[in-house]
């Protein structure tokens, strides 16, 4: 083996040996195919940055009570197969028998207020969607509100 010495010349062996620039490290490519490189990953980063981390900071601005969370079918015999599920942050539509028969969605918010009949909720998702019910927690009942005198 060889010794470089400070002005980074080849070994006095005679073999050739890969030439170390002044960063320590070897050279191959080009600057502009580095660069090219570096902005691609950086453009990257920053795009799933700005669609990732607003759902992972973003909580609904009120909790959901623990009673409300799961799954809420009707006594109706015309919605039997329409039942929805609650969980802390999601909310899904199940919209006929088979098993794709559904819509998912991420509460962004969540209003309420005391309302005459029981607490009234809306929950907000992202696509502009809104799901606004009355909770009866001492009946363990939800009412839709656009269908007033059908509960669930």
């Amino acid at each position: 083996m060889g010794v470089y010495d400070v002005s980074g010349t080849r070994p006095k062996t005679g073999k050739s040996r890969a030439v170390k620039g002044k960063g320590g490290a070897q050279r191959s490519g080009s600057k502009r195919t580095n660069i090219l490189a570096a902005v691609a990953f950086a453009m990257i980063v920053i795009a799933v940055g700005v669609n990732v981390l607003p759902k992972l900071l973003s909580r609904p601005s009120a909790t959901i009570p623990e009673e409300m969370i799961g799954v809420w079918e009707t006594r109706g015999e015309r919605f039997a197969d329409r039942t929805f599920e609650i969980s802390t942050s999601t909310v899904l539509f199940r919209t006929g028998t088979g098993e794709s028969d559904f819509t998912f969605h991420e509460i962004d918010a969540v209003e309420r207020d005391q309302g005459p009949d029981g607490m009234e909720y809306t929950f907000t998702y992202g696509d502009g969607g809104e799901f606004s019910f009355i909770f009866r927690g001492v009946e363990g009942t939800i009412q839709l509100m656009n269908q007033r005198g059908f509960h669930t």
